[in-house]
């Protein structure tokens, strides 16, 4: 009997790995690529997109877990004025996954491999969204001499995540289970079953619905526009997004431990959502304060993801950033 149910067992899970794996084949010729694939160490490859021409080009960062597809909404506006990249750190969107270590020195190493071979002049204008917002301020202490601005969009917050505590800390905890069992349910189609467009209408239906627990996800498939969601699915169906999602979670407290708050001679600009606590708002003042050319907005009518809650907003952020690099402002 047992044997029997061993048997059973190691079909299932063999018919479920051969269905992820044929999915993700087929995902991959329906979602090629949009940008260019840049070898960045050894034949491991960043993708990056870029788009319009200027300088100083805006380089745009994502979120702990997200992709370059999360600037869609105000990529076309930016080239307008300048030139911008978009590209995936390691595991994420189009990217291959890391090797061995990655942790906050690999990703900012990996971003200066990237832009040293892509044929774009710098100084550059770097745009960090939550978590991304930390990774530019690091590079900016790093390489200032590469920087001709920051526009820090909500940026992750050192008083809640620098130093957790214990509400704080059993959050990330559980975040980084989720993401460790999150590579077996990518392997076994089970996040494929979980993000069904059934499903996915019905969260985004009720999310616009309902004013209470649903309506306060800040997740990619409710926030994007809902003809990207079969692509962001094709993204989270693989278990490489969910073993980047592990090493980016171990890597936030590292990565503030890192930075040392220098005094800034280039703009910047810091975008605190509306719904950011009173402490929160202190802190994203002081960070803007760090430029002599610093300017702190807050967004009234956004949530986390300002640049799809108020998108306008965020794109006259960059365009003053831009200008005042150009002027010398």
């Amino acid at each position: 009997m047992l044997l029997t149910i061993t048997i059973s067992l190691a079909a299932l899970l063999g018919l479920a790995g051969l269905f992820s794996f044929t999915a993700s084949r087929r995902d991959a010729k329906a979602f090629p690529p949009p940008g260019r694939l840049i070898d960045v160490a050894a034949g491991r490859r960043l993708h990056a997109r870029v788009e319009g021409q200027g300088v100083p080009a805006v380089v745009f960062e994502a979120g702990i877990s997200a992709s370059s597809v999360n600037w869609i909404a105000i990529r076309s506006q930016i080239t307008a004025f300048t030139a911008c990249v978009s590209y995936d750190r390691a595991g994420l969107g189009w990217s291959d996954p890391h090797r061995g270590v990655f942790d906050v020195e690999r990703m900012l190493a990996d971003l200066g491999a990237l832009l040293d071979r892509l044929d774009i002049p710098g100084p550059f204008v770097l745009v960090g969204h939550s978590y991304g917002g930390l990774l530019v301020r690091l590079f900016a202490e790093r390489y200032p001499s590469r920087v001709a601005g920051l526009v820090l969009v909500d940026p992750v917050l050192a008083c809640s995540w620098a130093h957790p505590d214990v509400v704080k800390l059993r959050v990330k905890r559980r975040a980084e289970r989720i993401a460790r069992w999150g590579v077996w349910f990518a392997r076994f189609g089970v996040v494929r079953l979980a993000t069904s467009p059934i499903l996915v209408r019905s969260l985004v239906k009720r999310r616009r619905a309902d004013n209470g627990v649903v309506s306060c996800l800040q997740t990619e498939l409710v926030k994007l526009p809902p003809d990207t969601l079969p692509l962001i699915r094709s993204h989270w169906c693989r278990s490489q997004n969910f073993r980047s999602m592990t090493a980016h979670l171990t890597a936030v407290e590292p990565s503030f431990a890192a930075l040392k708050d220098l005094p800034a001679e280039y703009p910047m600009t810091v975008i605190s959502a509306g719904n950011t606590p009173p402490e929160g708002l202190a802190e994203h003042r002081a960070v803007a304060d760090l430029s002599r050319h610093g300017r702190h907005i807050v967004a009234r009518h956004s949530e986390h993801w300002i640049q799809f809650d108020e998108p306008d907003l965020v794109v006259e952020a960059i365009r003053a950033v831009v200008e005042d690099s150009r002027t010398g402002d």
